[in-house]
């Protein structure tokens, strides 16, 4: 998707944020043989999305894409 600003782009950033925040509650568990990679996944995506406004230029968005949602492990156990 191509942003036409900043805020846009935040904006955008901000929703992806917000949709991935339940992973990180203390009341939810990853489970399973892969629980911490799959928790680690989710932590780094989140880091990335904090990331990103800061090191885009802002004068040039062309080709700036969110990151997609980690795939867990296909042996791990969501609850």
């Amino acid at each position: 998707m191509a942003y036409s600003s900043m805020e846009d782009l935040r904006a955008a950033r901000n929703l992806a944020l917000q949709n991935s925040d339940f992973y990180i509650l203390p009341d939810y568990k990853f489970t399973g043989e892969f629980a911490d990679e799959n928790k680690t996944l989710v932590m780094l995506y989140r880091q990335y999305l904090r990331d990103l406004p800061s090191v885009v230029d802002e004068n040039d968005l062309t080709g700036v894409e969110l990151p997609v949602f980690p795939e867990f492990h296909p042996r791990a156990v969501v609850e």
